[in-house]
């Protein structure tokens, strides 16, 4: 009888010889894809400014015609316009610094309408009738509400013309290579 020939396993360890590869640097290369590209340009902040005020303006407008062409006593087409409106102060500071790239700071600065939503809808809810007919501590309130949104927001708008200047403060990168990985750190320090 012959005996078997033997077989030659390859050793398989990771990281034995130089050159051999490794496979977490493809899941380290597709996470970095992931990250969005550091970019040496400026943001646009002009078009960030146009596109925060063009919500502003367009929401407030269709709001306002939409609560100016109800009938006297139609609460429910008076809350659709209102919360048009707000929802545009909702939506202006985050479109606005999503063009240049800060999403979480429209976010910080949408906080302030987003809560001015939900206590108008606790307004609405104690009396559906408050934008045309409510009691005069209804309207203070519901006024105050909307004009806090308004200033806030507007203030998330004009913001996004100082990203320029954010964008030229620290950045941290991450950095993958052959055999090296790490963060690279730079900007005004």
């Amino acid at each position: 009888m012959e005996t078997p020939k033997k077989i030659r396993k390859r050793s398989t360890s990771f990281g034995a010889r130089a050159g051999r590869r490794r496979p977490w640097s493809a899941g380290a290369l597709l996470g970095l894809s992931i990250v969005a590209p550091a970019h040496a340009e400026e943001p646009d902040v002009g078009l960030g400014v146009l596109t925060g005020a063009a919500t502003l303006v367009v929401g407030l407008g269709a709001g306002a015609v939409i609560v100016a062409t109800s009938a006297e006593h139609d609460a429910t087409q008076n809350q659709v316009g209102w919360f048009t409106m707000e929802g545009a102060f909702v939506g202006a500071p985050i479109v606005a610094h999503g063009v240049v790239g800060e999403w979480g700071r429209g976010f910080l600065f949408a906080a302030v309408p987003a809560a001015s939503v939900g206590g108008t809808a606790a307004v609405f809810g104690i009396n559906p009738e408050a934008v045309r007919h409510g009691v005069l501590s209804e309207q203070r309130v519901l006024w105050a509400l909307y004009g806090a949104s308004l200033l806030v927001s507007a203030a998330g708008v004009v913001d996004v013309v100082f990203a320029g200047d954010r964008a030229h403060a620290l950045h941290v990168t991450p950095s993958v290579g052959d055999g090296q990985y790490g963060l690279l750190i730079g900007g005004n320090l």
